[in-house]
C-alpha cells in the first residue's frame, strides 16, 4: 500500500502518554505528528506551520484556552479541517462540535484504521471544497472577463468594407487592415482576393457557401466567424457580416457592405469558460444558478445534474421540475430556514448548508452538501443565489457504517460483562437450589415451587449464554469446512421447519466453498436467518432463495468493514416477506432487540449471527425496504 508522506496532523491533546501512544499509530499510516498540551501552544504551533493539514483537538482541553477557543483561534489564522475527540457521544458534547466545526468528531478508543479513514476522507473532501472554491472563483472571473470583453468591443472601431461583386473590387477603412496588424497601404489595393490569401482555406469554403446562399436571397445577410491569418503568422478570429445593398437589373448582387470585428479575445475566453463547465460536468459537484424567487427558479445547472437528481439540466431550467421539489420533506423547512437567516444579514456572503437530503428521479435518497454563494447587487437586495452541490452519500454511509460497528462493539463487550456477572449470580441461584431439592421431601408442597425457580434458572442460565456467545464466540473447534456442504446440510431440516407455502431455493455458483469455520455456529447461523425469513413471509409465503457465490473484497471497503482484503464467499439468504425500514436495520443486531410481539423471542438471535460472522473475520450486509422483502449478504474469507 502506497503512503501519502505529505499529511501533517497537529494533535491537541493534554495526555502525553496518550499523545504517544496516537502518534505511533498514525506514523504508521504515514501521517507526519505535531503535538500540543495546551490550547496556547496548539495556536503558536500552528501559526509557525503553514503545512499543517488537519487539527485533531481534545473537546476536554481545559488547559490555557478550552477546545472551542482554542479552535476558534485556529480558524482565524486560516480555514483548516477542525476534527474533534471524544471519549462518547453526550449531547452536550457534539453541541459543542456543531458550534464551530462541519468536519464533526472522532471516539478516542477509535480503532487505528478507522481513525485513518476518517482522517483521509477530512483531508480529501477539505482539498475537494479548496479546489471547487477555485473553481467557482475562477468561472466567476471567466465571466466577469467575457462581460467586460462585450462591453469593450460594443465601444470598439470595427473594420468595415465594401465589395463590388461583379468587378470583384473592396474597400475598406484602416481599422480593416490593422485588425490583420497592417497598414491600409501595404495591402493595398485591396480586391476579393485580398481577403482570399488572409481567411482560412476550410473557412474560405463554408463562407462561400453562405455568401451563395444570400446571393440568391436564401438568406437576409451573410454572417460567418471565420480565422484570418495576421501579420505575425497566427490565426485570429473574425467576426465577418454583410448584406448585399444592391442589385443589378437581371437580379444579380451587385454592391454588398460589410463589418469584420476581432472577437479573438472572446474567442479564448469562450473556449477557457467551455473548459471550466467541462470540468465540473466531469467533477462529483453540480453547479446551480437559482433565483431569489418563490421556489428558487434555477436559471442555469450544470448538465451532470442528471446523475445527481435523474432530471436533465433543461427539465431545471424550462421549470418542469424546481429545486424545492427534489428536497427531502423532512429536511425542506430546515434549508428554508438557513437561506432565510443567512440572507437576512448583509455581511454573510456565503450560506454553507448542513447536510441534507434530496429524492432522485427514480425515489433514491440521497445525502448531499450544498455551499451557496449570495449574489447581492449594490444596494444589498439579492437577486441569486449560486451553489455547488455535492454527493455525499458514499461518505454519509461510510460514516453510519463506522459509528454501527463502533456502537456493537461498546454493546459487545457490554454485554459480556453484564453476561460474566449474570453467570455468576446464577450458578450461585442453582447451586444452593440443587442443594436445597436433595434435601427437601418428595412430598412438601415447596418442592413445585422450587423446581420452577430451577427451571426458570436454568432459561436464564441459556440466555446469559447467548449474550456471551454474541460478546465472545468461541473460536475453539475450527477447522477447514466446505460452506456449500454446510449449507446442504442445513436445508433438510430448514425445509422441515418451515410452512409449505414457502419455496426454498439453492444456488451455488462456485466450485471450491473452502473456510476455515466452527461447522456448528455457521449451521446455527443458517439456521436462524432462514427461520427469520420464514417468519417474515408466515401470512402469504413466498420464495426464500440462498445463493453462494464468490466476491473479492477492495482495500476501501475492506478498511470500512474492518476485514482483510482479499477473496470472500458471499452467502446471500433472501426472502420476498415484509422487508424493514432503515430504522429496524440500524438496531436488528443489538441484543435483546426485536420486532416481534412481547413474549416472543429473546431478541438476541440475530446479535448472535452478528457476533459468529465477526468471530470468523467476515461482516453482514442488510438490503431491505417495507414491503420488497429482506436480503442479508455474509461475507466469509476464502482459504
Amino acid at each position: 500500500m502506497g503512503i501519502d508522506t505529505n499529511k501533517t496532523l497537529l494533535l491537541v491533546h493534554e495526555e502525553l502518554n496518550w499523545v504517544s501512544v496516537k502518534k505511533k499509530e498514525l506514523n504508521r499510516f504515514g501521517y507526519k505528528i505535531l503535538s500540543a498540551n495546551s490550547g496556547e501552544n496548539a495556536v503558536n504551533i500552528f501559526t509557525e506551520n503553514k503545512y499543517i493539514d488537519l487539527v485533531l483537538i481534545d473537546i476536554d482541553l481545559n488547559t490555557g484556552f478550552n477546545s472551542i477557543e482554542t479552535s476558534g483561534k485556529i480558524l482565524k489564522i486560516r480555514d483548516i479541517p477542525i476534527v474533534f475527540l471524544l471519549s462518547d457521544t453526550d449531547k452536550k458534547k457534539l453541541d459543542k462540535v456543531e458550534e464551530i466545526s462541519s468536519y464533526g468528531y472522532v471516539l478516542k478508543q477509535s480503532d487505528p484504521a478507522s481513525l485513518n479513514a476518517l482522517l483521509e476522507m477530512t483531508i480529501k473532501l477539505f482539498k475537494s471544497q479548496k479546489e471547487i472554491k477555485k473553481l467557482k472563483d475562477k468561472t466567476q472571473e471567466l465571466i466577469s472577463q467575457k462581460k467586460e470583453l462585450d462591453f469593450s468591443l460594443k465601444g470598439a472601431n470595427v473594420g468595415t468594407w465594401s465589395w463590388n461583386i461583379q468587378t470583384g473590387e473592396m474597400t475598406t477603412n484602416e481599422r480593416w487592415a490593422s485588425i490583420l496588424g497592417y497598414t491600409l497601404e501595404e495591402i493595398s489595393p485591396v480586391s476579393i482576393d485580398t481577403w482570399k490569401e488572409f481567411i482560412h482555406p476550410d473557412d474560405l469554403k463554408k463562407s462561400e457557401i453562405l455568401l451563395n446562399e444570400h446571393f440568391i436571397r436564401a438568406s437576409d445577410y451573410y454572417e460567418r466567424e471565420n480565422r484570418m491569418k495576421h501579420k505575425n503568422g497566427e490565426w485570429i478570429w473574425i467576426l465577418d457580416r454583410g448584406q448585399v445593398a444592391t442589385w443589378t437589373k437581371d437580379g444579380k448582387p451587385l454592391l454588398m457592405y460589410g463589418t469584420h470585428q476581432d472577437i479573438t479575445t472572446q474567442k479564448t475566453a469562450e473556449k477557457r469558460s467551455s473548459e471550466a463547465y467541462q470540468i465540473i460536468n466531469r467533477s462529483h459537484s453540480v453547479a446551480f444558478l437559482w433565483q431569489n424567487k418563490d421556489n428558487w427558479p434555477i436559471e442555469f445547472v450544470s448538465e451532470n445534474v442528471d446523475i445527481l437528481t435523474g432530471y436533465s439540466a433543461v427539465e431545471f431550467m424550462e421549470g418542469k421540475v424546481s429545486y424545492t421539489d427534489i428536497i427531502y420533506r423532512d429536511d425542506i423547512d430546515r434549508v428554508r430556514d438557513e437561506v432565510i437567516q443567512n440572507s437576512g444579514m448583509k455581511e454573510i456572503q456565503t450560506i454553507m448548508h448542513a447536510p441534507y437530503r434530496i429524492t432522485a428521479k427514480n425515489g433514491q435518497i440521497k445525502w448531499i452538501e450544498d455551499k451557496t454563494f449570495i449574489r447581492r447587487i449594490s444596494n444589498n437586495s439579492i437577486t441569486h443565489y449560486e451553489g455547488i452541490v455535492t454527493d455525499i452519500t458514499k461518505q454519509r454511509q461510510l460514516e453510519e457504517k463506522l459509528l454501527q460497528a463502533g456502537r456493537m462493539e461498546v454493546v459487545g463487550t457490554l454485554a459480556g460483562g453484564v453476561a460474566h456477572d449474570f453467570n455468576t449470580l446464577l450458578g450461585i441461584i442453582l447451586g444452593y437450589g440443587e442443594m436445597i431439592l436433595n434435601n427437601i421431601s418428595s412430598d412438601s408442597q415447596n418442592k413445585a415451587y422450587l423446581l420452577e425457580i430451577l427451571q426458570a434458572g436454568n432459561r436464564s442460565k441459556e440466555l446469559v449464554q447467548h449474550l456471551m456467545d454474541f460478546s465472545i464466540p468461541d473460536k475453539d473447534d475450527r477447522k477447514p469446512e466446505q460452506l456449500s456442504t454446510l449449507i446442504e446440510k442445513s436445508l433438510p431440516l430448514l425445509r422441515s421447519s418451515l410452512s409449505s407455502k414457502i419455496n426454498i431455493n439453492y444456488k451455488e455458483k462456485t466450485n471450491s466453498s473452502t473456510i476455515f469455520a466452527n461447522s456448528s455456529q455457521i449451521q446455527q447461523v443458517i439456521m436462524n436467518l432462514g427461520m427469520n425469513a420464514a417468519k417474515a413471509m408466515e401470512n402469504k409465503g413466498g420464495n426464500l432463495d440462498i445463493i453462494l457465490k464468490e466476491a473479492f473484497i477492495g482495500k476501501n471497503r475492506a478498511m470500512t468493514m474492518n476485514v482483510k482484503k482479499g477473496n470472500f464467499l458471499k452467502l446471500v439468504i433472501n426472502d420476498t416477506g415484509k422487508g424493514m425500514d432503515s430504522k429496524t436495520i440500524k438496531h436488528i443486531f443489538e441484543p435483546f432487540y426485536t420486532t416481534k410481539p412481547r413474549g416472543e423471542g429473546t431478541g438476541l438471535g440475530l446479535s448472535i449471527v452478528y457476533g459468529i460472522i465477526k468471530s470468523h473475520d467476515g461482516f453482514i450486509d442488510v438490503i431491505s425496504k417495507p414491503g420488497e422483502g429482506s436480503s442479508f449478504d455474509i461475507y466469509l474469507p476464502k482459504i
